[in-house]
């Protein structure tokens, strides 16, 4: 995990003198047998934007996981008619906001505007800054790229980029990627999938229904916080209040067990049939 997350050489190097410490064979496969350009931040030659996930795949199952036991062609268009949902429910949304950037990126930038206020910077040029956090770091406004590469990696301005750009008394929000930005999330979802009325399809009325049960969800509810104890000690044995013996309760009693009055009734009769 921190060789994909290592953004400069030293981070890197770092990261992979302890895996190989840990298990040899681990760093051996991982260099050898999977292409670390794609997945670690410090090799990657685009832009992150934030994002990397090893569970596409997972999340996309579950997401059309009712539409798994259809036949292909139904498959496909029950995707699609998610697909549709989805892009217009988002066109909607991102209709209803009035600001430059995406209101998560917005939280984000703002976060790091704030981390930025104590940093103390300096200028040896108009484009570019030192900025001396626990660390020296240069930033280049103009190239918009910092010495810790957090910049480049996610098109957002690192805290060192935040502080350098408040020096000029500019917005950040315009050293922001345009990827970043609402006009291009209104780009992302303006073409909509239009509908496919299957009214000219064969019907095939001789074709068997199989009902399947609803799929069912995971009850929300607190995670358990107090751990259970092993059974191996202190356990607790059972005993069954009627016989006063242990080992049962009334549902597995081996036995039945007569009330007071079934038995004096039982043996009246049984006094009377001897008579």
């Amino acid at each position: 995990m921190k060789i994909a997350y290592a953004y400069t050489s030293k981070e890197f190097d770092d990261a992979v003198r302890e895996l190989t410490c840990l298990s040899p064979d681990a760093h051996s496969w991982l260099m050898n047998k999977s292409d670390v350009n794609h997945w670690s931040n410090f090799l990657f030659k685009g832009l992150r934007w934030c994002e990397m996930y090893s569970n596409m795949a997972e999340s996309f199952n579950a997401w059309i996981k009712e539409a798994w036991h259809l036949p292909t062609t139904s498959m496909v268009d029950s995707i699609r008619f998610k697909l549709m949902n989805m892009l217009a429910e988002r066109r909607e949304q991102s209709n209803r906001w009035d600001t430059h950037l995406y209101p998560e990126i917005r939280k984000k930038v703002d976060q790091m505007v704030d981390d930025s206020r104590f940093l103390i910077v300096g200028r040896p040029t108009e484009e570019t800054y030192e900025v001396i956090d626990n660390k020296n770091n240069a930033a280049n406004l103009q190239s918009r790229q910092c010495s810790c590469r957090r910049w480049e990696v996610h098109g957002l301005p690192c805290k060192h980029a935040c502080v350098a750009i408040m020096q000029i008394d500019t917005n950040v929000y315009s050293y922001v990627d345009d990827y970043f930005t609402v006009e291009w999330y209104h780009r992302a979802y303006a073409n909509p999938i239009s509908p496919v009325p299957d009214n000219d399809k064969p019907s095939d009325d001789n074709h068997q229904l199989r009902l399947r049960p609803p799929i069912s969800k995971k009850r929300l509810s607190r995670p358990r916080r107090k751990r259970i104890e092993s059974q191996a000690f202190d356990v607790h044995e059972l005993h069954y209040s009627r016989c006063h013996e242990s080992g049962h309760y009334r549902r597995s009693l081996p036995y039945i067990i007569l009330s007071t009055s079934s038995a004096t009734a039982l043996s009246d009769s049984c006094a009377v049939t001897a008579g």
